[in-house]
């Protein structure tokens, strides 16, 4: 099959540019095999998750009609589950994390400088529905959901894949199960040597020696909530911290943890939200006081993000279900997906920077929530918390540029029209 992955939109070059800059990064050599090209191969891939088609053969049809390339239905399928495509795949989408540091504000460096040495990551696990020719998997004919960890950079804001689900030894992996199936490597994700790692995780993450031994092996540390079954109230030595520190609002406790049922030093920290008044525990290995207590809470209150990325790729990109059946293709779908999200997200600042099109609409709404939750507080003679307001910014994509991006960047729709649409549909819809 002859290749020709390059759209003649330039809109369509400008949003695959990342694309382009992360594969002449890659040490895994692109292919120009027979069957389908490593470039056409990716840019099917983002093509299938951008569009929201039905099935393969719906993809495949759609692709032929709208982009320079070819694909026989059996040779794109036997790249999906081909292990050396998804080794490349995996490093297209790590490049594409990198170059996200360079366009997207870091809004943690700006507010939180003590956080420097610290790449931080929220972390979860999120599923899709089984593939069409998935094998039943019990004796009623029914076939199980395909799980994956997902991570996301919260620097960033680059989303990544650590690892599908193993189904052949459980039928819904634990979290945890997989986390530990995880090299240090796979978990520090590039981080630089001499940084360290932040990794934000819900409850089902929490293995207090497995976590120990990541601090101490590959300086990794977490922030989780305590399990309801946990026992926090014994082996709890008080730490100072300041309480007329701003960031600390709504701190009601620092402790060293050292009466944890495995043994090993932790740390507590009892918080009220201010905003809704519930209480939280969060146990973590950052047992260093100069992370003050009140950080440690809004950084898990900032896992969150990850679950709008999740929002994204369910409600907006229509991803809900596994492309086809063998662990490797998932694995290959979920790094498209990531690096589709990516694109998205770069794109949309650098129209920002090019063109000055901004989602007004949505800045507006997002001030008038917050003006009424800052009204809240005052009626109740209380303020928000500081880093509340600091670590404000857009965490999804807006739905009207991905259907922009559907319905004009790699269409045949000019470029000036494109802007112009763009810009129209933000200021109207």
């Amino acid at each position: 099959m002859q290749s020709n992955s390059t759209p003649a939109n330039p809109l369509a070059s400008s949003f695959l540019g990342p694309l382009q800059k992360a594969e002449h990064l890659a040490s895994h050599l692109s292919r120009r095999c027979g069957a389908i090209a490593d470039s056409d191969f990716l840019l099917s891939g983002i093509h299938r998750v951008l569009d929201a088609t039905d099935s393969g053969r719906d993809h495949l049809q759609k692709m032929a009609a709208s982009l320079p390339v070819t694909v026989k239905r059996s040779s794109y399928f036997e790249s999906l589950k081909s292990k050396r495509r998804l080794a490349h795949t995996q490093e297209i989408s790590r490049n594409i994390t990198n170059v996200m540091g360079e366009v997207i504000p870091d809004l943690l460096a700006k507010a939180l400088p003590l956080l420097d040495e610290y790449e931080v990551f929220a972390g979860d696990g999120h599923w899709h529905s089984h593939a069409t020719h998935d094998k039943a998997t019990s004796s009623t004919g029914g076939k199980y959901a395909m799980g994956h960890l997902y991570g996301l950079n919260l620097r960033t804001q680059g989303l990544f894949h650590l690892t599908a689900a193993d189904q052949k030894a459980r039928n819904k992996e634990h979290d945890m199960r997989g986390l530990k199936r995880q090299t240090i490597k796979d978990l520090r994700q590039g981080t630089a040597t001499g940084r360290k790692v932040i990794w934000l995780w819900d409850p089902a993450g929490i293995d207090l020696r497995q976590w120990y031994r990541w601090k101490q092996a590959g300086g990794i540390y977490f922030i989780s909530p305590v399990k309801k079954n946990m026992l926090i109230e014994e082996g709890n030595a008080p730490m100072p911290y300041d309480q007329t520190d701003p960031l600390n609002d709504g701190v009601l406790g620092d402790y060293l943890w050292a009466g944890n049922s495995c043994g090993v030093p932790m740390r507590l920290v009892h918080y009220r939200d201010p905003i809704t008044g519930k209480e939280f525990h969060f146990v973590t290995s950052l047992t260093n006081s100069d992370i003050a207590p009140g950080v440690i809470a809004h950084l898990y209150r900032m896992r969150w993000d990850i679950e709008k990325v999740f929002d994204d790729v369910k409600n907006k990109l229509h991803e809900t279900k596994a492309w086809a059946s063998s662990e490797t293709a998932k694995s290959n779908q979920a790094n498209l997906i990531c690096i589709s999200h990516n694109l998205i997200r770069l794109f949309e600042k650098q129209m920002e920077i090019d063109h000055g099109l901004v989602n007004e609409g949505e800045k507006r709404r997002k001030s008038k929530r917050m003006a009424r939750e800052k009204s809240k507080q005052e009626k109740k003679g209380e303020h928000l918390p500081v880093l509340f307001e600091l670590l404000q910014r857009t965490t999804q994509a807006s739905v009207k540029f991905i259907r922009w991006i559907r319905y004009s960047v790699f269409g045949q729709t000019c470029e000036s029209t494109a802007i112009a649409s763009l810009r129209c549909c933000y200021a109207n819809l």
